[in-house]
């Protein structure tokens, strides 16, 4: 998991990892995450922070909280040490990037393309969040086979974001363009994942669970793919190509979002479809609507706009809001 790794990198070899959990100071703490923040890693000092919080917290009250694992116990922690440290400011590290009409369109060429040469697990991972209207890469990352029927023409994803003790059903309909490159993914898959790394069973041909396509590998190859398409775009532009910052895996989701908000997709049928903002009361306890329809035609008109860009078709220009089917 994202909290493993950052501790293995950043709190295992430190001089604090010898200090019993009951005895780290709060300028300990401070000093361990400084590090991290002076080593140019604001966000993941950020992250850390919080995932050292959490966990303190939950040893903290262990004693008293039966659902707590009965190992925490053992560590006899009374305070929580990250609680008086300062909350790492900006460290959000937000975008507001996103692409354009002719960058969006030869990311859909070029994907379909390097699909048609050779399957990729992280690129088809990027295609199919982006044809899913833009959905978090490490939720796409984390479908297994048996999350998609085919019959129905559905796919869950798992929601953890938020202060969930559950993650949310997150089920998307499918349109033909998210089928046909499901399809194309099950014919060359060897793990239970969607996007699985090879193991040694399935070196054999046995379809095994293996190992998830991990996010970083994603992030590196979207960078690379987008870095080809800028190219491409700015060759194709030539003088009129404008300047642009360095378009990142991440910069889809985005733009996902503000083109289906351009085309008339109403913000609560995009927060459906993208599965945000939705923790509130209302829609944890009174708005049990599915929204089915709603997110299928929302996600066809979104499959209709993506194939007009990689055919660099304009768009058309008396787009109306799409509101719930009739």
């Amino acid at each position: 998991t994202d909290a493993a790794g950052i501790f293995a990198k950043y709190v295992e070899p430190s001089e604090f990892s010898a200090i019993p959990a009951k005895d780290l100071t709060a300028k300990q703490a401070t000093a361990m995450i400084r590090s991290v923040i002076e080593a140019g890693h604001k966000r993941t000092a950020a992250k850390l922070r919080a995932y050292l919080r959490a966990a303190y917290a939950l040893a903290q009250g262990a004693d008293t909280n039966p659902q707590a694992p009965a190992a925490l116990v053992l560590f006899g922690v009374e305070v929580n040490p990250i609680a008086s440290t300062a909350a790492i400011k900006n460290a959000s590290g937000a975008r507001d990037v996103t692409l354009t009409d002719d960058e969006l369109g030869e990311v859909v060429r070029q994907l379909r393309a390097r699909r048609a040469a050779a399957h990729d697990d992280a690129l088809a991972a990027i295609e199919l969040s982006l044809v899913l209207g833009g959905q978090r890469l490490a939720q796409v990352l984390r479908i297994e086979a048996s999350d998609v029927d085919l019959e129905a023409r559905t796919v869950v994803l798992l929601d953890p974001k938020g202060r969930r003790e559950v993650a949310r059903r997150h089920v998307l309909p499918l349109t033909d363009a998210a089928v046909e490159l499901i399809e194309a993914i099950n014919k060359v898959r060897r793990a239970d994942w969607l996007f699985g790394e090879k193991n040694a069973a399935a070196a054999e041909g046995i379809k095994a669970r293996g190992g998830q396509t991990h996010k970083d590998t994603v992030a590196r190859k979207g960078a690379a793919l987008l870095a080809d398409v800028q190219a491409a775009v700015a060759a194709r532009l030539g003088a009129k190509a404008p300047k642009r910052p360095k378009l990142e895996a991440r910069d889809l989701r985005r733009t996902a979002e503000t083109m289906l908000a351009g085309m008339g997709i109403s913000k609560d049928v995009r927060a459906q479809l993208l599965s945000h903002g939705l923790g509130g009361v209302q829609g944890r306890h009174y708005d049990q609507h599915d929204y089915m329809a709603e997110k299928r035609n929302a996600l066809q008109a979104w499959a209709d706009r993506l194939q007009a860009l990689a055919d660099r078709k304009p768009a058309p220009s008396n787009v109306t809001e799409l509101n719930r089917a009739a």
